[in-house]
């Protein structure tokens, strides 16, 4: 039931609108995604390229660095259980990298103490990877227009 779920989702949102009908308000990004979940990285990925963004996708968290290292990412959607890599020790990386890095957390085991060190290190914000998309594309929506307005933190 899930998947169906999820692509009722992706298709609700590829059409703009979320599931109240509300429409997005992004404008196009750069949009680095870093999950070891390939479905998931797969649907994510073509949700926001749908969406009008420019999206790169890496299942390994050494490789997301390198890639965030080029200076071409406006955003990156990062998981908080990677193998090579905790998603903390990336989000460090970037945030060495790149101090005002603009990184939404998501994870399927969500812990208040995980949140904490997520905030903690400069996340913009913290999901479970279980919410409705709309809920991620609203996050993604708000980060983005926090960056543009030149207000980007922590949530």
């Amino acid at each position: 039931m899930k998947g169906a779920n999820l692509r009722y989702d992706v298709l609700r949102l590829r059409e703009g609108a979320d599931r109240d009908g509300r429409q997005s308000k992004c404008t196009m990004a750069r949009i680095l995604i870093i999950d070891d979940d390939e479905m998931l990285l797969s649907a994510w990925s073509r949700l926001f390229g749908l969406s009008g963004h420019n999206v790169v996708a890496t299942a390994d968290g050494p490789h997301g660095v390198k890639l965030f290292s080029e200076g071409l990412t406006d955003l990156v959607i990062l998981d908080l259980g990677l193998p090579s890599m905790s998603g903390i020790e990336v989000l460090k990386e970037l945030r060495r990298i790149k101090e005002d890095a603009l990184v939404i957390m998501a994870t399927g085991y969500m812990s208040a103490a995980d949140a904490e060190e997520a905030k903690k290190q400069g996340a913009f914000a913290f999901l479970d990877k279980t919410s409705p998309l709309d809920e991620l594309t609203r996050t993604v929506d708000a980060a983005l227009d926090q960056r543009k307005k030149g207000t980007a933190g922590g949530t």
